[in-house]
């Protein structure tokens, strides 16, 4: 049984990784979240600046973040200090980190259930302790969030970044005002939401796992053991 849960711990931890980095793909893709903080948080009122400068410039921004992109950092109306765009360039660094890190962790996955199928031993327990593993950091990070969330995300930028550059002064760059920290909040919201999900998932695969070993036949149950 402990070899069962050391499995689904180490299962749980990969998954974090690629989950993760599915979400940030996601976000990274797409415009959605920050389309629906543009009316939720009212930014064009705080900005005086449209949606269509916004998202230009929001856009700008992600294409710059994309690991495939050679082009200097440039933003379509704002000015920028040096240090603001080598912040940038740390934030396409470790966005590339954790794309790396993620494909990485998919493949350990995929070879840790494959070692498990093939020697027999996917049990359900493997599953409900990677779930418990998967669901046990969003749950500490979002209470962390919800109890102090400016804290939470100044500790993030400490611990990823060693430097003060993340800290923009919006007259050497006004692009901060277009980002928002509640939207990063909703960010780190839908990334927790989405390890939920793979725990959720991973919860049903064990129950599922439970259900075939309840209806297995009482020689292949014994050809297990």
């Amino acid at each position: 049984m402990k070899k069962n849960i050391f499995s689904g711990i180490l299962l749980g931890v990969f998954c974090l990784v690629w989950v993760c980095a599915v979400a940030l793909a996601i976000l990274h893709a797409t415009d959605f979240l920050y389309r629906f903080d543009i009316h939720f948080l009212d930014i064009p009122s705080q900005t005086g600046l449209s949606e269509e400068v916004l998202l230009q410039n929001y856009h700008a921004i992600l294409q710059y973040l994309n690991p495939f992109c050679s082009a200097a950092f440039t933003l379509p109306d704002f000015p920028f200090s040096e240090q603001g765009a080598f912040h940038f360039q740390e934030c396409k660094t470790l966005f590339t980190g954790v794309y790396v890190l993620g494909i990485i962790c998919l493949g350990l996955s995929v070879l840790l259930l494959f070692f498990l199928k093939r020697k027999n031993k996917i049990h359900p327990a493997v599953f409900f302790s990677a779930a418990v593993t998967t669901v046990f950091l969003p749950l500490l990070l979002l209470s962390a969030i919800a109890i102090n969330a400016e804290k939470s995300f100044t500790l993030f930028h400490q611990i990823f970044f060693r430097n003060n550059y993340w800290i923009f002064d919006i007259n050497t760059d006004p692009v901060i005002q277009i980002l928002p920290m509640d939207f990063f909040l909703h960010c780190g919201i839908f990334i927790g939401l989405c390890w939920i999900l793979c725990a959720a998932i991973l919860f049903v695969l064990g129950m599922k796992r439970k259900k075939q070993n309840r209806t297995s036949p009482f020689w292949q149950k014994s050809s297990k053991a």
